[in-house]
């Protein structure tokens, strides 16, 4: 694993926090989660980053020495972001909008071009939601795409969220994988088999290990990637499995299958800022995305979410 701006955050976090257990509640993961993401983290290192007793945790001589580079690069990347890419709104200019996933990016800009003809978007992915949030609150950014699972963004004071689209995560495997056929996969199936997991994302992890230890079979995670199309290539040269969207079609070399019965189910949100520009168009853009995506369900024979919507009720 390569250590990056994300990882040096979480380790920000525990030592702000003093716990694993707040920390894991100020990132908005589960605490095993948090705790098997730090173990990654201090075996590319080299070593314990943070001793535990029961008072929380303290930095290591290692992880104090990290912590100062960490502190640094943070504080850096943050000001250089809001430098050079940021600022208050103002009218005539782009929306500024930031997205935890790109899934609904394309559905979004068809829907601002429907709503505010003219209007262009600007912004970047940041796989933080917590941050996201902040940054609506510090009008760093007019709106954000954010995804859970199948659960609520807690409320914030001058920011208003509306639920988009609900859909089941798929699985992709090699099209020549044993279950390669099969109209749904058990995740039992997949026991021993590596898993491409997206970066960032770490509820989506947390909660497929969870469910792979129900079932019997530990998850094995191979590697965290960015880019869909790259997670795509790796599973089509036969390095793993990955989660996948029901609306992609799938590349050659690989098979999209449903996870026999749905357990893993994502929702996707707009939030924005209660005052400014955005703010006035917001529910009309929420509705165009969500016609949108239905259209497009209901139009292009690759998705495969449609004959769920009358066999699952989805």
């Amino acid at each position: 694993m390569e250590l990056g701006v994300r990882h040096l955050r979480v380790l920000r976090a525990i030592e702000t926090a003093g716990s694993l257990t707040r920390a894991a509640a100020e990132l908005r993961l589960p605490q095993a989660a948090l705790s098997h993401q730090l173990r990654r983290i201090e075996s590319t290192v080299g070593g314990a980053i943070f001793a535990r007793d029961h008072l929380g945790v303290r930095a290591t001589p290692l992880g104090q020495a990290l912590l100062v580079r960490a502190r640094a690069v943070v504080t850096a990347f943050d000001e250089l972001d809001r430098e050079f890419h940021r600022g208050p709104a103002r009218v005539g200019q782009p929306f500024r909008i930031d997205w935890q996933s790109a899934d609904l990016l394309g559905v979004l800009a068809d829907a601002l071009r429907d709503v505010t003809p003219g209007k262009q978007l600007t912004g970047r992915a940041d796989p933080w939601q917590a941050r996201l949030i902040t940054k609506l609150v510090e009008d760093d950014v007019d709106a954000v795409l954010l995804c859970d699972l199948a659960t609520d963004i807690p409320p914030r004071d001058g920011v208003a969220t509306a639920a988009l689209i609900t859909e089941p995560v798929f699985v992709a495997v090699r099209d020549t994988h044993p279950f390669a056929d099969a109209d749904e996969i058990r995740l039992a199936d997949l026991a021993g088999e590596p898993w491409i997991l997206p970066a960032g994302l770490d509820f989506l992890g947390s909660r497929l290990r969870e469910l792979c230890e129900r079932d019997g079979a530990p998850l094995r995670v191979w590697v965290d990637v960015d880019a869909a199309d790259v997670r795509e290539d790796l599973v089509a040269g036969g390095h793993g499995v990955c989660p996948s969207r029901p609306v992609r079609p799938g590349r050659r070399g690989i098979a999209v299958r449903l996870l026999a019965g749905n357990p893993l189910v994502l929702r996707h949100f707009l939030a924005w800022r209660t005052s400014g520009e955005f703010a006035v168009h917001a529910s009309s853009v929420c509705a165009a995305v969500i016609g949108g995506y239905r259209r497009r369900v209901a139009e292009d024979d690759a998705f495969l979410l449609r004959p769920l919507w009358s066999e699952h009720g989805l």
